[in-house]
């Protein structure tokens, strides 16, 4: 597969809910995943395919997703990228976020 076609296969698993299959599939043992805020529970920057697979297992675990969307792809020569818009909340806020 070229680029592009990886970028549009990425995007099809995002759009339907498949990020950890995406995961499995396309990613390189090697990926490094750099968010734009980390916490300490989860790091901004995530190095290798165990490391990303144990970030998408805490989002799951941890978020509740009310919406998502997904844009692109957009694809370089060098790099893969999408544009993800969700809606989500921490389940242990879950509580006293509905009750502001």
């Amino acid at each position: 597969m070229d680029t592009k076609q990886i970028a549009e296969k990425l995007v099809d698993f995002c759009r339907r809910g498949k990020n950890l299959e995406a995961v499995n599939t396309l990613y390189d043992k090697d990926i490094v995943s750099i968010e734009a805020q980390g916490s300490p529970e989860m790091p901004a920057e995530q190095r290798g395919i165990e490391a990303i697979r144990r970030k998408h297992q805490w989002w799951n675990e941890n978020m509740d997703v009310h919406k998502s969307e997904v844009s692109g792809p957009f694809a370089t020569m060098s790099s893969l990228r999408r544009m993800d818009r969700a809606r989500a909340s921490a389940r242990k806020c879950r509580k006293s976020a509905s009750t502001v």
